[in-house]
């Protein structure tokens, strides 16, 4: 009996394909239907089984160009290459690399009429209820240490149940607030019955990996790429089941740290509610962080050529332009740490010399 059990009367072995083969988009093959054919479908939805179903996962689009997942396979001797709409299986798989992901199991193809026609696949069973909804359980935290104290920082920890820190630093230690070096902390939440594990490999933000830079600057969208930081969004994933989380860098100010930028944003395409711990204890959800972004960076306004959707995704990039990491170049051998930071920090949003003024005036949060 196939995998999906009592619903194996319902899938179709068509013989001569699906509804009608030969019209395709830009980046598919078989996944159109002329309009005026749509009228005379009967129906616009089949349940197929495909056996050697590939996932490609790859940038498509002209002027706005974005990552998107397509099925490739083969019925009654046609090959298919049809979007997928399936929510689970597009965080699950764009959390990949780019390139083809062989799988198998049941599909459902719908003709989307809203489209002229344009065929996708919107689910399928191999995406289990119970892998969705740990997907979807819990929130996880986000919070800078900055110069609090140990105690007020553990307030705000307590405040929110937190269980489990999940350290997002490259480098875990402060010569500023010792309180907060790695081996320190841990030993100290220890006696308090919070765990703490140091995830500044997977989610740092100062990677190691040369494909990630470009002229000496960490590029966000290649490092979330990475498999090591797809590692990292997976123990988190996995330790909500048993921990109330939080990520922990040392910025206070949430937009001002990659921990926002590059990690929230990956927790928030695999669906899983983010909420920042704001400097005094004061809690913000992660879109209302980016409404804040908007206003900083002055997008907050229409666009003829940017939905809202698109302004978000393109203030994410400038902002990860401001704050990435810059590695010294040749000439930056002779900078020291201090002079590449500051190099870093040309922005206000981020300027070590305007900290206090950040984020009393420039980051307020709205009341």
């Amino acid at each position: 009996m196939p995998p999906w059990g009592d619903l194996d009367e319902g899938v179709e072995d068509p013989d001569d394909g699906l509804w009608t083969d030969g019209h395709s988009s830009y980046n598919g093959r078989n996944d159109r239907i002329p309009e005026k054919e749509t009228l005379q479908l009967g129906t616009s939805l089949k349940l197929i089984e495909v056996y050697a179903l590939v996932i490609a996962v790859a940038v498509e689009g002209g002027t706005y160009r974005k990552r998107k997942l397509r099925a490739r396979f083969t019925l009654a001797g046609e090959s298919y290459a049809i979007g997928i709409t399936d929510p689970v299986q597009e965080r699950k798989y764009l959390a990949l690399e780019d390139g083809d992901h062989k799988i198998g199991g049941p599909v459902c193809v719908s003709a989307s009429e809203t489209l002229s026609g344009v065929l996708s696949i919107n689910w399928w069973l191999e995406s289990s209820h119970l892998e969705s909804e740990v997907w979807l359980t819990g929130t996880v935290y986000n919070i800078g240490h900055s110069n609090q104290s140990f105690d007020s920082f553990l307030s705000s920890l307590r405040s929110n149940d937190v269980t489990a820190i999940a350290d997002a630093r490259s480098y875990p230690y402060s010569n500023a607030n010792p309180q907060f070096d790695r081996e320190s902390l841990a030993s100290e939440l220890q006696i308090r019955g919070i765990a703490y594990v140091f995830l500044g490999r997977e989610l740092g933000a100062r990677t190691t990996a040369k494909t990630c830079f470009v002229d000496g600057k960490v590029q966000y969208d290649l490092l979330a790429r990475t498999s090591l930081l797809r590692e990292g969004l997976e123990r988190v994933r996995l330790g909500m089941q048993k921990f109330q989380i939080v990520l922990l860098c040392a910025e206070a100010e949430p937009l001002a740290c990659h921990r926002t930028i590059l990690v929230a944003r990956r927790l928030r395409e695999m669906e899983i509610p983010v909420k920042h711990i704001l400097k005094g204890g004061d809690i913000e959800n992660h879109e209302k962080a980016l409404e804040r972004l908007l206003i900083l960076l002055e997008m907050n306004h229409h666009d003829m050529f940017l939905d809202h959707a698109g302004r978000i995704e393109e203030a994410y990039r400038r902002q990860g332009e401001r704050i990435a990491y810059e590695a010294p170049g040749d000439e930056g051998k002779k900078q020291t740490q201090t002079t590449v930071r500051a190099r870093r920090s040309s922005s206000p949003l981020v300027s070590p010399r305007n900290r206090q003024r950040t984020f009393s005036q420039l980051y307020k949060t709205p009341t």
